[in-house]
C-alpha cells in the first residue's frame, strides 16, 4: 500500500509555498508572534478570491517577504526551476456563466493577457475556457510563474496536476435491480459525462433500447445545435454516445487504442474509460444477459458522453486544463452526471483553483460531480511492536489517516469509496465424490510451464492428497494424477516440483486462511506443472471427501462462472481513508468497486477493481435518482444547486451502514456506507447537518452540541426514533489498526428521541456529543432514525477530540537530517 503522507518536509513542498498559492495556505504554520486567521464553523468553503490580501495578513507577509527572496535566489538557476511545465493562468473577470456574456466574448476578453504570457514564455495557448472558468493553459518554465503572476488581470497561476486513472451482482447489492423492475427506471432521458480514457462507442453493449431512444435527452439534432452554439469539437457518435471528443491529442478519436503512447502495445490497452462506462450504463440485450454474454450497467437506458483526456500518443496522466474543459463541455451538453474516476492522493478541500470552481460551478447548473477517492488505503502503517509510523519511519500518533484523493475532496464533489462485491464472475473449476454432482469451486489461474499445459481442457483427473508437498506426505499413487496441497511451510515452487517428482501432472494449492484465492504463486511454474490456486474452503471440502475414503475427481476444464466472495459487503482494502487534511468529510458514500465485470474494447469483457469503479455505480445511481425526482411531483421542481445538494443528501441517508462484526466499518474509510438505490428513491425525508448528509465535527474540547435538519417533501408526516447512539473510535496500532473500537464513557443525546417532521416541512432537532476519555483521537460513528412504512434514515459524524493543528503538525520533520533533499531551514538560512 502506497502511504501518501503529508509530513515529509520536502524539497518539492517548500517549492510548493514559493509557487502555489494552494500550497501556502495548506502548508504554511504560522509562528507565535503571526496572527491566525479566526477558525469558521465550516471550514468547507473555498478559499477567498483575493487570496493575498485577506488570507495572508500584511504582516506575514512581511515578515516572510525576505525569506521567500533568499529562497528564490537559491532556487532561480536550479534545474527545477528552469524545467518547462503546463501551467494553468486563471484570470480575474468573470466567466461566462457568472457575467451572462458569451463564452466567445469572454476568450477575445483574454487576448491582451495571452499575449503578455507568450512574450514571457515563448509558447502558444494550450487550451482558453472561458464558460465556467475564465482562463488558459500554457506551457512555461517554473521561474516564469511569478512573472505570469504580475501580468495586470492574473487571479492565479498554478502548475497544471495531472491525475491517474484510480457487473453481475453489483446492480443487486444496491438494489438498482429493483428500481428497474420495481419502478420502471433505468436511467431512459439522463445524460452522464465518463471523464476518462475513452469509449469504443461500437461495443454491443453501448446501445440503447426502442424506448430508452423515444426518451433520450440528446437527438443527432440536438447534438449539431449545441456545437454549433457553443463551437464545440467533438462529434454525435451514436444515440447511446451521442458525443465524444478527445481533449489530449485534439481529436474526434475517442477510442482507447494503446498503453502509453506505444502502438505495438495495442494487446495492452488500458481500456479503463470503457469499463467505467459499462458499469454506469451498459446496456446488454436480454438475450446476451440470459447467456452470460453482455452485462447491464445501473442506468443501463442513460446516454453517455465520451470525453477522452487521457492521450492515445502520449505517456503519462490526464492534465488537469483538459479535464476543465470536458467539465465544461459537460456542462454544456446538459450533462445530469459527470464521472471522474481519476484523482491523486492526499487531496485538500479548500483549494483556489480553477478546477474547483468549475466543479463548484456545474454543481450550481445542477450536475452532480462524481469523483472516486482514491486506493491509497490507510494513510500509515502499524508497525508489529504495536507501534504507528509514517513513511519516514518515524513513530507518530497516527491519527491523520487520510488519503483520500483529490478533486474528490472539493466540497461540491461527491467522493466514493469503494466496496467490494460479494460475488464475482471469475475463473471456477468443478470436482466430483464417487461420481455425484458436480461442485463449482473458486480458483486463480496461475503462470503454467515453459512447455504449457500438462493436461487437455475437460478431462476428469483423479484428486490425491498431499498435505503440505513435503517429499514424505505425497504417496506414490499421485503418479498420472492431480495433487492437492495446503499453503504453508514450503514455497510454492518446492511444492509443485516435489509432487512432480512423483509423477502429478497438475498441483491443485489452496489457502490456509478463509477468504477467496488470491495468490500468485511465485515459481510455481517451474515445477513443469500446471497449477491453480483455491481457497481454504473449498480445498478442505475437497481433503475432507478424501479423508472418508471417497474417490474425488477434478475436471481440467477452467470456465468462467458467478462464485461467492463474502455473506456481507466489505470494504475494499485498497479504498482511500479520509478525512482531508481540514477534518472534512471525505469519503461521503460507497459503491461496489472491488472485483467488478464490465465491458471492454471490442466487445469484450473483464474484470477490474478500483475506486473507479465504485464511482461509475454511484453515477449510474444519481442518474437513478434523477429520473425519479423528475417523475414526482414532490421533487421535481428541485433545480440547479439544490438538486444536487438533495442528491448527496438523500444518498448517504439512505445508505447501508457496514458492520464489521459487532463495530461499524469507519465512516473515515466508507463515508454513509454502501449507496441504495430503492431507498434513495422511496424517501421523501432527507436529514442534513449544515446541509450536508454528514456531520463534521471538527476539532472540539470537552462536549459539543450541533443541530440536525430533517426536511419533508412529502404530503404526509414521518416520525422517526433514534437508534441508541454508540460512539466509537480509532486504536491506530496493533494488528488492526483501522477497525474501530466502542468508547463506553461516550455519549450522544438529545432532549426528545422520537422525532415527527411535518408534510413539507422542517424541523431541526439539537443534540450534544460528549467523547468521554477520549484524547488526541477521532470519536466516530452514526446516528440512525427508525421509522415505520418509509425508508429509515442514518447519517454519519466524526470528529478530533483535540486540538488538531497543534497535535497534529503537518510536518513530522528529523532533526538535522530532512527526509527528502533540502529542508526548509537549509533553503533558507545555509
Amino acid at each position: 500500500m502506497k502511504k501518501h503522507m503529508r509530513k515529509a518536509l520536502s524539497f518539492v513542498l517548500v517549492l510548493g509555498l514559493l509557487f502555489s498559492a494552494v500550497a501556502v495556505s495548506a502548508f504554511i504554520v504560522p509562528s507565535s508572534n503571526v496572527p491566525v486567521l479566526a477558525e469558521t464553523e465550516s471550514k468547507r468553503s473555498l478559499l477567498p478570491a483575493d487570496f493575498d490580501t485577506t488570507v495572508i495578513k500584511k504582516q506575514f507577509r512581511e515578515q516572510k517577504a525576505a525569506e521567500l527572496s533568499k529562497l528564490r535566489e537559491l532556487l532561480a538557476d536550479t534545474e527545477y526551476m528552469s524545467e518547462v511545465v503546463r501551467v494553468m493562468i486563471e484570470l480575474n473577470a468573470p466567466a461566462a456563466k457568472q457575467s451572462g456574456k458569451s463564452e466567445s466574448s469572454v476568450i477575445a476578453s483574454q487576448k491582451s493577457v495571452r499575449d503578455a504570457v507568450r512574450k514571457i514564455t515563448g509558447s502558444e495557448a494550450i487550451n482558453s475556457y472561458g464558460y465556467l472558468v475564465n482562463g488558459f493553459s500554457f506551457m512555461a518554465k517554473r521561474s516564469d510563474f511569478q512573472k505570469i503572476r504580475e501580468i495586470p488581470g492574473v487571479k492565479n497561476v498554478s502548475e497544471v496536476p495531472v491525475f491517474e486513472t484510480t457487473m453481475f451482482n453489483a446492480p443487486d447489492m444496491t438494489k438498482a435491480s429493483q428500481v428497474w423492475e420495481e419502478l420502471g427506471f433505468k436511467g431512459e432521458g439522463m445524460l452522464i459525462s465518463i471523464i476518462d480514457t475513452g469509449i469504443d462507442y461500437n461495443h454491443k453493449d453501448m446501445r440503447l433500447s426502442p424506448e430508452g431512444e423515444a426518451q433520450a435527452k440528446l437527438s443527432k439534432d440536438a447534438v449539431a445545435g449545441l456545437i454549433a452554439e457553443y463551437g464545440l469539437d467533438g462529434k454525435y457518435f451514436n444515440t447511446k454516445i451521442p458525443y465524444g471528443y478527445n481533449y489530449a491529442d485534439k481529436n474526434q478519436e475517442v477510442v482507447d487504442q494503446h498503453l502509453s503512447g506505444r502502438p505495438y502495445d495495442a494487446d495492452y490497452v488500458s481500456m479503463h474509460g470503457m469499463h467505467v462506462a459499462g458499469i454506469a450504463a451498459g446496456n446488454a440485450t436480454d438475450e446476451d444477459l440470459d447467456a452470460r454474454k453482455g452485462i447491464r450497467g445501473v442506468a443501463p437506458e442513460a446516454q453517455l458522453l465520451a470525453m477522452k483526456v487521457f492521450s492515445n500518443h502520449q505517456t503519462g496522466g490526464a492534465y488537469g486544463d483538459d479535464i476543465l474543459m470536458a467539465i465544461q463541455d459537460s456542462v454544456k451538453l446538459g450533462a445530469d452526471v459527470i464521472n471522474m474516476s481519476l484523482g491523486s492522493p492526499s487531496g485538500f478541500s479548500n483549494v483556489n483553483n480553477a478546477t474547483a470552481r468549475a466543479i463548484q460551478a456545474a454543481s450550481e447548473a445542477g450536475t452532480l460531480v462524481v469523483i472516486s477517492a482514491g486506493n491509497e488505503g490507510l494513510a500509515y502503517a502499524s508497525s508489529p511492536n504495536n507501534m504507528t509510523t509514517n513513511v519516514l519511519g518515524q513513530i507518530i500518533r497516527g491519527a491523520d489517516s487520510g488519503a483520500v484523493g483529490a478533486s474528490s475532496t472539493i466540497e461540491a464533489a461527491l467522493s466514493v469509496a469503494s466496496i467490494d462485491n460479494t460475488k464475482a464472475y471469475d475463473t471456477v473449476m468443478s470436482y466430483k465424490v464417487d461420481g455425484d454432482p458436480a461442485v463449482s469451486f473458486h480458483v486463480l489461474e496461475q503462470e503454467e510451464p515453459y512447455d504449457g499445459r500438462t493436461f487437455l481442457d475437460g478431462q476428469w483427473i483423479e484428486l490425491v492428497d498431499c498435505g503440505l508437498g513435503d517429499t514424505d506426505e505425497i504417496p506414490d499413487e499421485v503418479a498420472g494424477k492431480y495433487a492437492l496441497v495446503k499453503r504453508g511451510v514450503l514455497l510454492f515452487e518446492d511444492k509443485a516440483i516435489n509432487v512432480a517428482d512423483k509423477g502429478a501432472i497438475g498441483i491443485i494449492v489452496y489457502n490456509n486462511v478463509a477468504g477467496p484465492p488470491d495468490s500468485l504463486m511465485s515459481g510455481v511454474e517451474n515445477g513443469g506443472i500446471s497449477s491453480v490456486f483455491t481457497s481454504l474452503e473449498a480445498g478442505t471440502a475437497m481433503a475432507a471427501a478424501l479423508e472418508e475414503g471417497g474417490v474425488v475427481t477434478v475436471n481440467t476444464a477452467i470456465l468462467y462462472d458467478m462464485v461467492d466472495i463474502s455473506a456481507v459487503p466489505q470494504p475494499s482494502r485498497f479504498t482511500s481513508w479520509g478525512p482531508t487534511p481540514e477534518l472534512n468529510f471525505k469519503p461521503e458514500v460507497a459503491g461496489v468497486g472491488g472485483m467488478v465485470y464490465s465491458t471492454l474494447n471490442g466487445d469484450q469483457y473483464g474484470m477490474m477493481s478500483g475506486t473507479s469503479m465504485s464511482a461509475p455505480h454511484v453515477a449510474g445511481a444519481s442518474a437513478l435518482i434523477m429520473q425519479a425526482m423528475k417523475d414526482n411531483a414532490a421533487l421535481n421542481g428541485i433545480e440547479k444547486l439544490a438538486r444536487t445538494q438533495y442528491l448527496k443528501a438523500i444518498l448517504s441517508n439512505t445508505a447501508t451502514v457496514l458492520m464489521d462484526g459487532e463495530v461499524i466499518h469507519s465512516p473515515r474509510r466508507v463515508g454513509a456506507g454502501l449507496i441504495n438505490i430503492k431507498d434513495a428513491v422511496d424517501s421523501l425525508v432527507t436529514v442534513t447537518h449544515n446541509g450536508s448528509g454528514n456531520i463534521e465535527l471538527l476539532d472540539f474540547t470537552g462536549s459539543k452540541k450541533f443541530t440536525l435538519d430533517f426536511k419533508n417533501y412529502g404530503a404526509e408526516p414521518v416520525t422517526f426514533t433514534l437508534k441508541d447512539p454508540v460512539v466509537y473510535t480509532a486504536p491506530h496500532k496493533g494488528p488492526d489498526p483501522e477497525k474501530d473500537v466502542v468508547v463506553p464513557t461516550a455519549d450522544v443525546t438529545t432532549a426528545n428521541t422520537t422525532i415527527t417532521v411535518p408534510a413539507n416541512g422542517t424541523v431541526s432537532v439539537e443534540f450534544e456529543i460528549d467523547p468521554g476519555d477520549v484524547e488526541s483521537n477521532y470519536v466516530e460513528g452514526y446516528l440512525e432514525f427508525e421509522t415505520v412504512g418509509a425508508p429509515d434514515l442514518s447519517i454519519p459524524f466524526f470528529g478530533y477530540v483535540g486540538s488538531w493543528g497543534d497535535d497534529l503538525p503537518i510536518f513530522d520533520l528529523v532533526e538535522g537530517m530532512p527526509p527528502i533533499g533540502f529542508s526548509l531551514y537549509n533553503l533558507i538560512y545555509s
